[in-house]
């Protein structure tokens, strides 16, 4: 074994240049991951929001069916929000569209003449309608038919 293999040269590491580089490197690279990865994120908490909205609905028609009782929804759009409330058998709650995790708008929600829906006791809504989401990514709208169908 040569001793000069053990002694350090000048060479060994990476010179300021070199490091510099790789970091401007890491920057551009990150400069283009991180918008879409924005972008992506808008996606999925509308995405949540619309499924959310959906399997209320859907949880409002089985609870009244299955506790021949009314349950509503109201939809307000001045504060992005909407309560569940049954009438019996079941906790009133509130979504909150605007806060994490969903970060959504609620643009519109018309059912009827009204903001709100009722499913009575067989677990029919009062009238069909549509509901319209909006965030970064796009809108969704949810639409619930005279059945108490739901659909995007």
């Amino acid at each position: 074994m040569n001793r000069s293999d053990d002694i350090p040269s000048a060479r060994d590491g990476f010179t300021l240049v070199e490091l510099v580089l790789v970091m401007v490197i890491i920057g551009v690279i990150g400069a283009i991951v991180m918008p879409r990865f924005a972008q992506a994120s808008a996606r999925q908490q509308l995405a949540a929001a619309a499924k959310r909205i959906e399997s209320d609905l859907e949880k409002a028609r089985h609870q009244a069916r299955a506790n021949s009782n009314w349950v509503t929804l109201r939809f307000d759009t001045a504060t992005n929000s909407y309560q569940y409330a049954p009438m019996t058998g079941g906790n009133r709650y509130d979504v909150e569209l605007d806060e994490a995790p969903y970060q959504v708008e609620l643009v519109r929600a018309i059912f009827g003449n009204d903001s709100d829906v009722s499913f009575n006791g067989f677990g029919v809504p009062t009238t069909g309608g549509e509901l319209l989401i909006r965030s970064a990514a796009g809108e969704i709208a949810v639409k619930l038919d005279a059945s108490g169908g739901v659909t995007r």
